[in-house]
């Protein structure tokens, strides 16, 4: 299906990927090697980059479908992935706004997801592998030579198997499509998959971004489901600088009385309190990967926040910042004066408008100008504990304040005719929010005002044609790619042919790439040596 692009993709500020390089003049030097030579330069390539990983951050959002093609229920994990001592470990976020799922079968394994981005932890040299060339395929503007790579009887069980492309010019594997092996005559623990690889950065290092799942030939224990889609996004590869926090802790309230002038010059304004206060947590949370470094993306979502805003802007005496939630979960945050909305409920939306209705509950809130919650410098030194202890959830009464605030805001919205389109994604989201729970399930903040049938909000729907011309919203991953070394996001145009299934997984764009990302220090790889066979490890359990 055509689809022309709206005008919300015609952002000022939208950010497009790089093209990619052209093919490096090493190029024939590189063809003059023999097959033997070429092989086991790829395979040391691949051993330098996982002995660089170590760890980073994972989402991992999954779809299970029914034989009718409805989704039947969905899962997702935040959390970090690291790979100690040739052993993949992930360890799930948690944080006090996450709620206990229920035990249903089967259970998401994130390792067994995240086992996907590399074809095996123990490399792919010729003592465990058998390349069998394929030819020379163009992936987008890259070449690349396409190998079929078969574990040997001696590798054992859970060994990638499929095809692998690799760049001509970097002799580097940029793309996976396959499975991993098990035995003959049993049905298979694992599902099949395409891994794509970023190059990125002043080096130009491919790093392991998204890997894309489809499968409608399932094991055992999701019997019952006829098809399971999954998207698993990796980033963070570049640890941040550690954020500098103050010794002591920063209490806004105790700021206020001053006994003279002596005490005054000592004392802060308590405002500048809460600007230290808003600053810290946002560092900290940039830090461990969980915001994207704020760019020209979040430029326009601020644009839209101003319209939003309207005559309140003039009352309001600081501008309303937003930045971006590197988490699938539809939610958005209060920090302070800054909106944190998730990379779901940017990426989904179809106009302005939309995520103008979106954001009216959040901008409501800031404009009513509460003091922020007290933060010590030990509460941000251990990251399991501090999202814990962090509070972002505002009460049932604030939400319905700031929902009914938010009707007067959009009432004042300049493209009114524009809101029909909102009212359409919201009556959609509405209905997604039982048959997708995970989705849009908050982990740190607040849900999406369509998901409580009670909210002012819904006295919109009635804009909603019966039959809208447009499909409601985006699928999931149309146009928002997630740069994996600094968690930089680029926007792009979603494909004309693309299955816009609202709220569904979209296909990622399957040609590796390149991106800018502007970062120093970048890692250099040392030379490891084979690492020890480890078997994959099986995504559902």
């Amino acid at each position: 299906m055509n689809v022309s692009v709206p005008r919300f993709l015609h952002w000022r500020y939208a950010v497009a990927a790089v093209p990619l390089l052209t093919i490096a003049a090493s190029l024939p030097a590189a063809a003059a090697l023999s097959k033997e030579e070429t092989i086991d330069k790829i395979a040391m390539h691949e051993r330098e980059l996982q002995a660089q990983l170590e760890c980073f951050n994972v989402d991992i959002y999954a779809q299970e479908f029914g034989p009718g093609g409805d989704v039947l229920d969905d899962r997702h994990w935040l959390g970090e992935g690291c790979i100690k001592s040739g052993q993949l470990l992930a360890t799930e976020f948690v944080t006090r706004a996450t709620r206990p799922l229920p035990q249903v079968k089967p259970r998401l394994n994130a390792a067994g997801f995240v086992n996907m981005a590399l074809p095996n932890l123990g490399g792919v040299d010729f003592d465990r592998y058998t390349w069998n060339p394929r030819g020379e395929e163009m992936m987008g503007n890259l070449r690349c030579s396409v190998w079929d790579l078969n574990p040997k009887e001696s590798t054992g069980y859970g060994a990638f198997v499929g095809k692998v492309w690799v760049s001509s010019a970097d002799l580097v594997i940029v793309r996976l499509d396959g499975g991993y092996s098990s035995p003959p005559g049993q049905p298979s623990p694992y599902l099949h998959f395409i891994s794509v690889r970023v190059k990125t950065g002043p080096q130009g290092l491919w790093m392991p971004s998204e890997v894309f799942i489809d499968d409608r030939d399932l094991p055992k224990p999701a019997a019952g489901i006829a098809r399971l889609k999954a998207r698993v996004s990796l980033w963070g590869f570049k640890k941040q600088a550690e954020t500098a926090t103050s010794s002591s802790t920063l209490h806004p309230e105790e700021q206020g009385a001053t006994a003279d002038a002596d005490d005054a010059s000592r004392r802060r304004e308590p405002r500048q309190v809460y600007i230290e206060i808003e600053q810290k947590v946002l560092a900290w949370m940039e830090s461990i990967g969980l915001l994207a470094p704020a760019g020209q993306v979040e430029q326009a979502i601020e644009g839209i926040v101003a319209k939003l805003q309207g005559a309140s802007a003039a009352a309001f005496p600081r501008p309303i910042k937003c930045r971006i939630l590197l988490s699938t979960a539809a939610e958005w945050v209060v920090v302070g004066d800054t909106i944190l909305i998730s990379r779901s409920l940017v990426d989904t939306p179809r106009n302005d408008s939309t995520l103008a209705l979106i954001l009216a509950p959040a901008v409501a809130i800031v404009l009513q100008d509460r003091p922020i919650d007290a933060v010590s410098a030990g509460m941000l030194q251990n990251r399991a504990d501090a999202l814990m202890k962090l509070n972002f959830r505002r009460s049932v009464k604030e939400i319905g304040e700031a929902e009914e605030k938010a009707l007067k805001l959009l009432a004042r919205w300049p493209e009114r005719d524009d809101l029909v389109a909102a009212a359409v994604y919201q009556r959609a989201a509405a209905k997604s929010c039982q048959r997708m729970p995970a989705l849009f399930r908050p982990r740190f903040g607040n849900a999406l005002s369509a998901c409580n049938p009670a909210s002012p909000l819904h006295q919109l729907d009635s804009m909603a044609p019966r039959n809208p011309p447009a499909p409601p919203a985006f699928s999931l991953g149309a146009r928002l790619i997630l740069a994996p070394m600094t968690g930089a996001l680029l926007m792009v145009a979603p494909p004309p042919d693309m299955d816009e299934t609202p709220f569904q997984l979209a296909p990622i764009d399957l040609n590796p790439r390149q991106v800018a990302e502007e970062f120093t220090d970048a890692p250099v790889f040392p030379p490891p040596g084979a690492g020890r066979y480890v078997p994959a490890q099986p995504p559902l359990r």
